[in-house]
């Protein structure tokens, strides 16, 4: 399959045929620089395509022509800091901007978007920008929409809530940024996501976070998924103040293509896992 020369991963099952995606469904993770998307091949429930661009949306559907082909359905997620969580017995819809004007500096270039997160009685109030919102629903018309927070959250929650005992920590690593998320049992104690230039920068985060929180590095477990590897600066600065550290598993609901045996199962978590929101 051709693709951009940017492409950052591109994993395709030879069983994939991008002239007949009618038994497909599509999943696409957007930011304002990157795109990524799965297929899942809803007849095996198995994924079979995962490819990753450094690029804009509408540079990558001009190089593959084939996306804007009709899938069983499409979701699109929204990839940004930008979010807030408010209790669902608490939500007015009619008032999504004022919830989110209240934590976030105010854009008017962008629009307010929320979803529900109903077994666990929460509303993600988040923004998108309004060119990047059009130029996904032009290339994907009637693509669900959700934030990429909410697909982490509800993942998580569905994958471990009969698994967690006691509090456990989850680190999400994106480009620049990353999710911190705290579960005690089956409720969610805390989520926030912080911008870092550094590996030091995670790190101070982290255990700020988890200081304030009274968590103690030492006994606390914590699950790392996304743009990490063990190989790395930031995985060592990590496991020189928190011990018990492991990789996320790829939720076992799903098959996989041996394509993906290619790239390390904790890579691509949400959009991996955005077929359980709404669920």
């Amino acid at each position: 399959m051709q693709s951009p020369v940017n492409a950052i991963i591109s994993k395709t099952d030879e069983s994939f045929d991008p002239f007949d995606t009618s038994t497909y469904s599509l999943f696409v993770q957007l930011s304002e620089t990157h795109v990524s998307w799965c297929i899942l091949d809803n007849e095996k429930n198995k994924y079979v395509v995962i490819e990753s661009f450094a690029s804009y949306l509408q540079e990558v559907a001009e190089n593959i022509p084939w996306i804007r082909q009709p899938f069983d359905s499409v979701s699109l997620m929204i990839e940004n800091n930008r979010s807030t969580l408010i209790p669902a017995p608490l939500f007015d819809p009619e008032e999504k901007k004022s919830y989110f004007d209240f934590i976030h500096e105010k854009d008017d270039r962008t629009e307010t978007l929320y979803d529900k997160l109903q077994q666990l009685e929460i509303v993600n109030v988040y923004d998108v920008c309004a060119k990047l919102l059009e130029a996904g629903l032009q290339i994907f018309p009637g693509a669900k929409i959700f934030h990429h927070s909410s697909a982490l959250i509800q993942s998580i929650w569905m994958n471990y809530k009969n698994r967690i005992n006691r509090k456990k920590v989850f680190i999400h690593v994106r480009e620049n940024d990353f999710d911190f998320l705290i579960f005690d049992g089956k409720q969610l104690n805390y989520y926030n996501a912080f911008h870092f230039q550094a590996p030091t920068d995670l790190i101070y985060y982290v255990i700020f976070v988890m200081e304030q929180l009274t968590l103690n590095p030492e006994e606390t477990e914590v699950v790392l998924m996304g743009n990490i590897i063990k190989e790395s600066e930031l995985y060592d600065l990590l496991y020189r103040y928190i011990r018990n550290i492991e990789f996320v598993n790829r939720n076992a609901a799903f098959k996989y293509s041996y394509v993906f045996n290619e790239i390390p199962a904790h890579y691509f978590y949400p959009l991996l896992n955005l077929r359980l929101c709404g669920l």
